[in-house]
């Protein structure tokens, strides 16, 4: 049984009348519409043993004479997948149009889905939202309807994005031995999230050519090698053989596009003629890295290894860039959730890229730039600075030298420099020159210090020195929560704007004598210029610049989600990075970027609007 029929049946009732009108209401169609589907299902549901009584003043009752007949009737129609939710009726609503050249009209499509115009129109403004990347629009035309326009190319892309999984691989087993085999002879090894895109680029494209669906703009642009094209037209050679289709030479041309755009950059070198860095894209990698460097205070100006390798990435990047082709990443939430930092990293330098394409960087291609930062992360990991101590010991130069020997053969894989120094002669030492991380005492010391104090044994015990190590280890663990404090928190702010919020934000600082009068404009500057909005109702808005002395964060929660940017907001954290001598940088964006990629943490404080709530979640 159709779907549509399906669930008017399951909407009737054994025990009572039910009103046409009612029953059409909830459902979102004409009374028409109603009583004709009526007609359909009654002339379906008599062999099933069942009938539908109707009766004038009173509507329609559902009478069943063979429960047994009818339950098989309803076990078979369950398995019938309608378009319920919203979702599902957008998937609907887009394949309906993407495979129509001529307009589609809105009653069709209202009939079909049980709903009311409003809703169809409420769905196609969501449509048009999700269309914009692909470059692709809605026209609408009175008394004909509305159709996608766009180019043939986008409208694949488009495709594989939003429904490409609905394909029967089985159909396909053998084309896809047949470019496996391919791939192999040429020494081609993609990811495999790449073949997949490059196996449905195909498959869509065998569909859209069979139902004369054809690229009519040149792709001509690009300068590929002879070995790239003869490579290409192989792969064309098995598609039009096996499914008796002719690709012309756009076709040929945007099909070669999608295969560059698919290799790894292993790959590409071997078959271009010279693997060219250019200029452009050296300029776009280190105003990158400046970027990163000014807002986050993460240098990798000297990471000569990270710098090819984004360059390597931004060659072949540049050509999804410049024909919108973005591959969708499966394990895009959780690469966030694992290495939220270098997503971070990557979702900052993605500012310069935006600006010089002079359109939205897909999640996607932030994703693998992130990857690149994490492996850069993981190396300086570990070449991770070890800890410059100081030794302060008042028994005398001998207990000094034993204190400094056990010392090392207690905690040697986590030290650096060991100084030694008495009580009286602390109080002249260099401390910024020597970069020193700890202060280890005999003695309690009476003066201020700006770096942790660790006082212990002369004659450590077991459970003495366990204890030191362990504090070593997570010497920094706690030393990033001093960004945050009671007066910076604000609770239930009830604006609307996102200028407002953020003008009521840098007040707070102003308040607490943390900034300059310039620290507004300085934010506002760099929302101008690209994204400070992620996922789970977070915004990280932040100064163009360093603006301050001291770093701090300014945290807010909104009474209500409001539109940042392209999503909704409810908590904000308002970032400064400020001008002191900051060792634990990286330890502090890692820590925060967990939080703003954890949706429980943040539903957490958003429901417990309170500072205490807040140290729980960053704890």
């Amino acid at each position: 049984m159709d779907a549509n029929l399906y669930e008017i049946l399951t909407r009737l009732s054994e025990n009572e009348f039910k009103t046409s009108r009612d029953l059409s209401k909830e459902l979102s169609i004409s009374d028409k519409t109603f009583r004709n589907r009526i007609k359909e299902i009654n002339e379906m549901i008599e062999k099933y043993g069942a009938t539908i009584i109707s009766k004038k003043h009173y509507g329609y009752l559902l009478e069943i004479k063979n429960h047994q007949l009818f339950d098989k009737l309803i076990e078979e129609s369950k398995e019938i997948n309608f378009p319920n939710t919203t979702d599902e009726r957008k998937k609907f609503i887009l394949k309906t149009l993407l495979n129509e050249e001529n307009f589609v009209k809105i009653d069709y499509l209202s009939e079909e889905l049980y709903i009311s115009r409003n809703t169809i129109s409420n769905i196609l403004k969501k449509i048009e939202n999700d269309l914009a990347i692909y470059n692709l629009e809605i026209e609408r035309r009175p008394n004909y309807g509305v159709r996608i326009v766009g180019s043939e190319l986008d409208k694949r892309i488009c495709i594989i994005n939003n429904y490409s999984d609905e394909i029967n691989i089985r159909k396909y087993e053998q084309l896809i031995k047949s470019i496996v085999e391919e791939n192999i002879k040429n020494g081609i090894s993609m990811s495999e999230i790449s073949f997949d895109y490059f196996m449905k680029y195909i498959i869509v494209s065998i569909n859209r050519i069979s139902k004369n669906h054809r690229i009519l703009a040149p792709y001509q642009n690009e300068k590929f090698s002879d070995t790239l094209k003869n490579i290409t037209r192989e792969y064309i050679n098995i598609i039009e053989n096996m499914f008796s289709i002719a690709f012309c030479r756009k076709e040929s041309d945007a099909f070669m596009l999608q295969f560059v755009s698919v290799l790894p950059s292993d790959s590409y070198i071997k078959f271009a003629p010279n693997f060219v860095i250019t200029n452009r894209i050296n300029n776009l990698v280190l105003k990158m890295l400046d970027i990163i460097n000014s807002t986050l205070r993460i240098d990798f100006s000297d990471d000569l290894d990270l710098i090819l390798s984004l360059s390597k990435h931004l060659v072949l990047m540049d050509i999804r860039m410049k024909y919108d082709i973005f591959i969708k990443n499966p394990l895009l939430d959780e690469l966030k959730r694992e290495y939220s930092l270098s997503y971070t990293i990557a979702l900052t330098g993605s500012i310069i890229l935006e600006s010089y394409y002079n359109k939205r960087l897909p999640e996607e291609e932030i994703g693998l730039i992130a990857i690149i930062f994490a492996l850069s992360l993981e190396q300086k990991n570990e070449h991770k600075r070890k800890k410059n101590i100081i030794l302060v010991c008042e028994s005398g130069l001998r207990s000094s030298n034993l204190l400094k020997l056990k010392c090392k053969r207690n905690f040697g894989d986590f030290l650096g420099n060991i100084y030694e120094c008495s009580v009286e002669d602390i109080k002249k030492f260099d401390f910024e020159k020597n970069n020193i991380d700890y202060i280890f005492t005999t003695t309690h010391l009476n003066m201020k210090f700006t770096i942790p104090i660790l006082e212990i044994n002369l004659f450590p015990r077991k459970e003495d020195i366990y204890r030191y190590r362990k504090q070593l280890e997570e010497s920094v663990s706690e030393s990033w929560l001093k960004y945050f404090s009671r007066e910076l928190f604000i609770p239930n702010l009830d604006l609307d704007k996102k200028e407002d919020i953020i003008k009521e934000m840098c007040n707070c600082a102003k308040k607490n004598n943390l900034t300059s009068d310039n620290f507004l404009e300085s934010v506002l500057k760099r929302e101008k210029m690209g994204k400070t909005d992620l996922e789970n109702l977070v915004a990280i808005p932040h100064p163009y610049e360093m603006m301050s002395e001291s770093s701090f964060v300014i945290v807010a929660t909104l009474k209500r989600p409001i539109l940042w940017e392209s999503r909704r907001v409810q908590v904000i954290f308002l970032i400064s990075i400020g001008n002191e001598k900051n060792k634990n940088l990286e330890e502090f964006y890692d820590k925060i970027s967990n939080v703003f990629f954890d949706e429980n943490r943040i539903n957490y404080l958003i429901n417990n609007s309170s500072y205490e709530a807040l140290l729980e979640i960053l704890h």
